[in-house]
């Protein structure tokens, strides 16, 4: 049956998200016959995001969460093991950057992708009490607070708030509290650092592998 969650000139919400084949996201607080849309949809994962909906979950409209039911893959998926960066600081940098790898990381691939023809790499996932920053590179000029870099960038893992269960989490471009550019990674690339702030969904764990997706 449809979900009964209708946009305007848009149809059910059936006819615009994915329906979930991975873990589901926190629960939304829209349910239908008693089950949260969260275990519905799949998430969003990195995919570019539809229109809005009008349809929030604390202040992010439903689109920020949930895949288009037209999506293709994400740009580029990874396993990330998330290391210390020292005083109990999770995340990881990139050594391709320049920077020096936190104790105990590791990667499966190269956090790198191509959008908008232009190829662009994650130098550092950095999360200090609470407080997020994500920096991208780019070789010949610093990365813009664009969609033709990144929309979406989402982890699948086992969270200190998620009670041992492994959730989908998604941080948001446009929900950066503040972006900016200038300077290089020491090996010279122009960056640009977005800070999502404190009450980050990523409350990650060191030492806890996690699989990354980028779009």
């Amino acid at each position: 049956m449809a979900s009964g969650y209708v946009v305007s000139g848009r149809g059910d919400l059936d006819g615009l998200f994915k329906a979930r084949t991975s873990s589901a996201i926190a629960n939304t607080g829209y349910q239908v016959a008693g089950v949260d849309l969260a275990q519905r949809y799949e998430p969003r994962a990195g995919s570019t995001a539809i229109a809005n909906t009008g349809y929030k979950s604390a202040s992010a409209d439903l689109a920020s969460l949930f895949k288009d039911f037209g999506a293709t893959s994400s740009l580029v998926t990874l396993t990330v093991t998330m290391g210390d960066g020292g005083g109990t600081r999770p995340g990881f940098a990139n050594t391709a950057s320049g920077y020096a790898a936190y104790s105990g990381q590791s990667l499966s691939a190269a956090p790198e992708w191509t959008k908008s023809s232009t190829l662009y790499r994650l130098d550092y996932i950095d999360l200090v009490t609470g407080f997020l920053s994500l920096q991208v590179s780019n070789a010949s000029s610093a990365p813009a607070d664009s969609t033709s870099v990144w929309d979406a960038m989402t982890l699948t893992g086992v969270f200190s708030s998620s009670g041992g269960s492994s959730v989908a989490r998604t941080v948001n471009r446009v929900a950066a509290a503040s972006t900016s550019a200038g300077g290089t990674t020491p090996n010279g690339r122009p960056r640009r650092v977005w800070n999502i702030g404190t009450g980050s969904p990523w409350d990650i764990i060191i030492g806890n592998a996690y699989t990354l997706a980028i779009g």
